[in-house]
Formats: structure tokens, C-alpha cells, sequence
């Protein structure tokens, strides 16, 4: 069992040439003993991004705060706080 809480993990910076002010948490992983699933934290600082991309595994999103777009098969999405998204490949978001 994992139990734990976002205030005590430490956060990556990643700034690069393809995500922007971003900063992830890993909370949940198989490093803490929970093999095939990983739950992330990202936080976009003002003007942060990240690459429209895919991944063949499923991914669930949920917009703690703020606004951003979702493009997801083809489409773009407007998300904002409490929207939630679910699928096979999906595209992570990005702030406006």
C-alpha cells in the first residue's frame, strides 16, 4: 500500500527546448512498489507547455487549477479547473 501526499514529493524542474517552466512529481510509481501504473503531478508556471504527443498506453487527466487546451485525436480541447479527460493516447495540455 502507498500512502502519501504531494507536499512531500519532490518536484523535477524541466525546461527545455520542448516543455516550458513545467515542473512534475512523480507521487505513485513502481518504485514505490506499484508495478504498470505511474501518477504524475505536472505544474505549468506562466506561459508553460509541453509537446503535443502520444503514448500507446492510457492516460487519465485532471485539472486541478487553471486553464489549458487538450489535443486529443486530432482535436483541441478547452480544460480548465475540475475537467477531466481518459484515453488510450492522449496529449498532455497546455497552458494559456
Amino acid at each position: 500500500m502507498i500512502v502519501s501526499h504531494v507536499r512531500d514529493v519532490l518536484g523535477t524542474r524541466v525546461d527545455n527546448d520542448q516543455i516550458k517552466n513545467a515542473v512534475k512529481k512523480v507521487l505513485i510509481s513502481p518504485t514505490q512498489g506499484w508495478e504498470g501504473y505511474v501518477m504524475r503531478e505536472f505544474e505549468l508556471g506562466q506561459g508553460g507547455y509541453t509537446p503535443r504527443h502520444t503514448h500507446p498506453w492510457p492516460h487519465i487527466i485532471y485539472i486541478l487549477e487553471g486553464e489549458g487546451t487538450l489535443y486529443l485525436d486530432g482535436q483541441d480541447y478547452p480544460l480548465e479547473a475540475g475537467s477531466s479527460a481518459g484515453s488510450r493516447l492522449i496529449c498532455i495540455c497546455t497552458q494559456q
